[in-house]
């Protein structure tokens, strides 16, 4: 938990500046920092949680996370378009690791005044953006490493009484790290594979 949920907490709350009765947009729903910023937003007391996965069958989990709508997009492009139903104005702070393409759809279903906050290019490292949104919506963009020292300790405390509740897909030996990457890989994980050494 000290990577996503630190990470997770640093990108809604601190960077994104997320408060009670916002609506937070979450991508990449079953990953990591994902499970954490979908558990980290419910506690925040969000009005509005949407998720976005590429798997229809990891809905109903992310949906217990927290998730008020779970929207399913395997690739860019409509992503804007599906979340006028759960957001019609758009989201206050979408919170995105995937870059590439999905960049632009973030760009798109963010509210006027509203934020992207970003911590990765897993879907690639190039993005092409209009940037007439930005100063048109008056949006900020931000990037994301990890979180400070005290922003550790509430996360912690939150962990320790139960609030927020890391999310393990499997736990592998030592070995067994190759068939851990592959999985990764195979994007079949839902939260984090622990490795036992």
């Amino acid at each position: 938990f000290p990577l996503t949920y630190l990470t997770a907490w640093h990108m809604l709350m601190t960077l994104g500046g997320f408060k009670s009765g916002q609506d937070a947009l979450i991508l990449a729903a079953s990953s990591g920092v994902s499970t954490a910023a979908i558990q980290i937003a419910r506690l925040a007391n969000a009005r509005t949680v949407v998720a976005v996965t590429s798997d229809a069958r990891k809905a109903d989990r992310i949906k217990a996370l927290g998730a008020d709508h779970v929207i399913i997009a395997e690739k860019p492009g409509i992503l804007h378009r599906s979340l006028r139903k759960a957001c019609p104005s758009g989201a206050d702070v979408v919170i995105e690791h995937l870059g590439g393409a999905w960049l632009m759809d973030c760009v798109r279903s963010v509210k006027p005044g509203g934020s992207i906050i970003n911590c990765g290019a897993t879907a690639g490292f190039d993005a092409a953006i209009d940037v007439r949104y930005f100063f048109s919506k008056e949006i900020s963009f931000k990037g994301a490493l990890m979180g400070t020292l005290e922003e550790l300790r509430l996360i912690t405390a939150h962990v320790a009484a139960g609030r927020l509740k890391p999310v393990i897909d499997s736990v592998m030996d030592l070995q067994d790290v190759r068939k851990a990457h592959e999985k990764m890989q195979s994007r079949e994980l839902f939260g984090k594979i622990v490795i036992r050494g």
